[in-house]
């Protein structure tokens, strides 16, 4: 409700001052090289490499997933956005959903990792959100390119580059 009521208040201002419309973009998880976010991503790998166990949630109504989107696409969207004069509002992500369960056991098969996945049961439901860019592919001729395991071995293979050798 915050994200939205500052969305309005901006274009209000806008408005008011009759500015140009500001551009809105709503982002999901963002995640690539060089960043530390999402958090469980950059945990889940520094924990396969270290051998350590690796421990995500279950709810009742199953594991949280994300719309996770990479960094590069992200961008692109920036650049198409700016260079179109419409101002949205535009949500982007993949459409997606991808279980940090699945994250958990990617990472830990293509580190070649002995790291064990755990669970902590939630006595509740989760909801998961995947973002709906129809308006983004319609209006900048934008959507996603990388899918969401090509972008986590691309982190894998950088995180097991970087190890340091004992």
């Amino acid at each position: 409700q915050a994200k939205m009521l500052a969305e309005i208040l901006i274009s209000q201002y806008a408005r008011l001052l009759e500015a140009t419309p500001p551009l809105i973009l709503r982002g999901c998880p963002v995640y690539g090289p060089g960043s530390d976010r999402p958090r469980f991503i950059v945990n889940f790998l520094a924990k396969a490499l270290k051998n350590e166990p690796i421990t995500t949630h279950r709810y009742q109504n199953g594991f949280p997933a994300l719309d996770l989107m990479h960094v590069a696409d992200f961008r692109n969207a920036i650049v198409k956005a700016l260079e179109s004069d419409d101002p949205g509002p535009f949500n982007l992500g993949t459409g997606r959903l991808t279980t940090t369960r699945a994250v958990a056991e990617r990472i830990v098969k293509q580190t070649g990792s002995s790291s064990q996945i755990r669970y902590i049961e939630i006595d509740d439901n989760i909801g998961n959100i995947a973002m709906n860019a129809s308006r983004a592919r319609e209006r900048l001729g934008w959507s996603p390119t990388v899918l969401v395991e090509d972008g986590l071995d691309e982190l894998i293979r950088l995180a097991v580059k970087e190890k340091p050798h004992a």
